[in-house]
């Protein structure tokens, strides 16, 4: 249905719904890198860098950028250089319209990321979950209509608000998005520190052959500072990584 900001910005950028020249100007003060999750000023600059990065993209590389923590660019520079000249996008898709920004979405996010947790967290604690809005009849129908009854006029989610416009009071039909987001920077450089430095630590990094432990030390500087950017999303990810290839002992070729 649309209902992230990544699809309203997705919308803003085919409809030039943003002068080029004040695109020009937020990509003079608003400097890659310099964002955070941690605060509602810094995420909002975090989001702008995204807009600045993306918006002159091609279709398949804006949304590479816009659905990812980091650049195709930024995670070479983490890789060990022998993987990372061979890294590229994980998946070939074809972004014409909008329809297609969700399809992607429905084919890689869904599966790989909302679902698992879904699953692995109601499992855990005995829990019998549903997901109505992902009956195939419906998925099947919505796919069929235009995805501007969708982003009408950039409101996410507009067609199914419409849907139930009579039904839901106004503060739970226009109350603003919240995803689960958790504290990873107080995490990382709080109780998790020591974790963070085991897991991380210069010896298992260069062990596994997959990492540059010169990034890596960057990337646990950064998430020092007061403006980390998506350095503590992209060390925990690393973290979980690590854990599961020490514990699988695969071997990179």
């Amino acid at each position: 249905f649309g209902g992230y900001r990544k699809h309203k910005a997705e919308w803003m950028a085919r409809n030039k719904k943003m002068p080029a020249g004040l695109t020009r100007i937020f990509g003079k003060i608003f400097k890659p890198g310099k964002g955070s999750r941690n605060s509602f000023l810094g995420n909002r600059r975090r989001q702008w860098e995204k807009w600045v990065s993306g918006i002159a993209l091609s279709g398949e590389e804006r949304y590479f950028l816009w659905a990812s923590m980091q650049s195709t660019d930024d995670v070479k520079q983490l890789l060990n250089p022998q993987l990372g000249n061979g890294f590229d996008n994980p998946a070939e898709i074809t972004i014409n319209d909008m329809n297609d920004v969700l399809l992607a979405d429905m084919k890689m996010v869904l599966p790989g990321d909302m679902l698992v947790k879904a699953d692995r967290m109601s499992m855990r604690h005995g829990l019998e979950i549903r997901t109505p809005f992902l009956d195939h009849r419906l998925v099947d129908f919505v796919f069929s209509l235009p995805a501007g009854w969708k982003l009408k006029n950039g409101t996410r989610k507009r067609m199914l608000k419409d849907a139930f416009r009579n039904d839901l009071p106004d503060y739970i039909l226009n109350r603003a998005k919240k995803g689960f987001e958790v504290p990873l920077w107080a995490w990382l450089n709080g109780p998790l520190f020591p974790l963070m430095q085991e897991i991380l630590e210069d010896k298992l990094i260069s062990d596994s052959g997959i990492f540059n432990p010169a990034s890596i030390k960057n990337l646990i500087n950064q998430n020092r500072s007061n403006r980390p950017g998506d350095a503590p999303q992209t060390i925990w990810a690393i973290m979980v990584f690590l854990v599961w290839f020490g514990k699988y002992k695969i071997e990179i070729r």
